[in-house]
């Protein structure tokens, strides 16, 4: 047993090692001392290895405030997990993990719990285990409208009814939308990037009063230049916040009706379309191939689509693809962060890695430079409202698949197209293909 002297030289430890972070923490308040300095410190002065008995004030004193925040960002999102759903919360494993958290915050405050498996395990677990969950609950949809109430909103929980999407990546999609309306763009930039989009579709092919379909039509931002050029078209999204801001954006434009709706499940005639595109949307959901089939599907034969999806880097050098794989990982981890969160970092990525790598790019290329190869060259004339919009798509989303051109073709045809055309320049890879006879 130890003796009350024992004891005394503990506590005494414990306070010297709280006193000292403090210190070191007050002394380095924005990055830390880096990690290992304490104890590093204490061997130097004391002769001894001595650690800080709280895992927030090493934190602290080693990494600062920054690090912190960014180990802070992890519990928060595991207790929204665990905290919105009221099914998640009656599960025992959700009451366990709710324990055995709150049990190793009580103890972190007391102890180092960094250095510790038990912690790393039971963290890992409680971000695992409610998305799991939650993909096993097959999500159904509300029924689709063309005319909807102002303010309707997506429900958070459907009806186990089978549908090809993933329920994070809409949530995510609803608030991006309702987030980034787009009337911060230019009117000339979002045409511009239109043009981009569109350079591969044949619009001299359609009828006169030619009727199509938007699969996915987000905010509306294409849907209202599409309009200017066809009979009437139809605008399906599953997000109801973005079909809000749609109908904010198509207010004045007549010929398009809203419907809320899945790819798989669009209230239109079989075989009575005369074109129809969709645009970064499919490669979100859990099944392309199908998703792309449900599209043509509508169309009549020998009506054209139009399909942009992400590309896996195929015509790029491979160093090109190892960057896409790091940075990967940071949207697997950022996109499970509460949306707030979420904003918060991919606001700062925008901010520290798009606009300072799009404008090198953009006085590379007033230099003479080729830039088409330079990472984010693409956003080089692009305004900071894009970059902060599509950084919160790119790493605020969940669920997202990359195919290669080859890939892209052989979906398409399998789907029921044929004469595909594909565009050779960026975004990749946008290819318009058409329904068989």
């Amino acid at each position: 047993m130890r003796s009350v002297g024992d004891l005394v030289s503990v506590q005494s430890d414990r306070l010297a090692s709280l006193t000292g972070g403090l210190e070191m923490w007050w002394n380095h308040p924005a990055f830390g001392a880096g990690l290992g300095a304490f104890i590093q410190d204490q061997i130097e002065t004391t002769g001894q290895a001595l650690i800080i008995h709280n895992s927030a004030l090493w934190i602290a004193a080693e990494m600062g405030i920054v690090g912190l925040v960014i180990f802070a960002l992890v519990p928060a999102a595991v207790l929204r997990a665990l905290y919105k759903d009221r099914v998640w919360r009656a599960e025992w494993s959700g009451i366990a993990l709710i324990g055995g958290l709150s049990a190793l915050a009580i103890m972190s405050m007391f102890h180092d719990l960094i250095y510790q498996r038990a912690f790393w395990l039971l963290a890992g677990a409680a971000i695992a285990v409610p998305r799991c969950l939650a993909r096993d609950r097959s999500p159904a949809l509300p029924e689709s409208t063309a005319s909807m109430p102002r303010q309707t909103t997506l429900s958070h929980r459907w009806p186990a009814t089978v549908v090809n999407l993933d329920v994070p990546t809409v949530e995510g999609f609803d608030r991006e939308w309702t987030t980034y309306d787009q009337t911060g763009v230019d009117d000339a930039e979002l045409r511009e990037i239109f043009e981009d989009y569109f350079r591969v579709f044949p619009w001299s092919a359609l009828p006169d009063g030619a009727v199509g379909f938007d699969a996915g039509c987000g905010t509306g931002r294409w849907a209202r230049i599409v309009a200017e050029r066809v009979g009437h078209l139809h605008c399906i999204d599953v997000s109801a916040g973005a079909l809000d801001v749609a109908r904010r954006m198509l207010n004045s434009t007549p010929n398009c009706t809203l419907h809320l709706a899945s790819v798989d499940d669009m209230p239109l005639e079989d075989a009575g379309a005369d074109f129809g595109y969709s645009l970064g949307v499919l490669h979100h959901l859990p099944d392309t191939a199908a998703g792309l089939a449900a599209c043509v599907h509508k169309l009549k034969p020998g009506a054209p689509f139009l399909v942009y999806l992400y590309y896996a880097f195929d015509n790029r050098p491979t160093w090109y693809g190892g960057l896409w794989r790091a940075s990967d990982g940071l949207r697997r981890l950022i996109s499970t962060l509460p949306f707030g969160f979420r904003r918060l970092v991919t606001e700062a990525v925008a901010t520290a890695v798009y606009w300072p790598l799009a404008r090198a790019a953009a006085l590379a290329e007033r230099l003479g430079a080729e830039v088409g190869n330079l990472p984010l060259a693409a956003y080089r004339h692009k305004s900071f409202y894009t970059m902060r919009t599509d950084s919160l798509d790119r790493f605020g989303t969940t669920l997202e698949h990359r195919f290669t051109r080859a890939e892209i073709e052989t979906m398409m045809v399998a789907a029921g197209l044929e004469r595909i055309v594909f565009s050779d320049a960026a975004p990749y890879w946008c290819a318009v293909g058409y329904r068989k006879a």
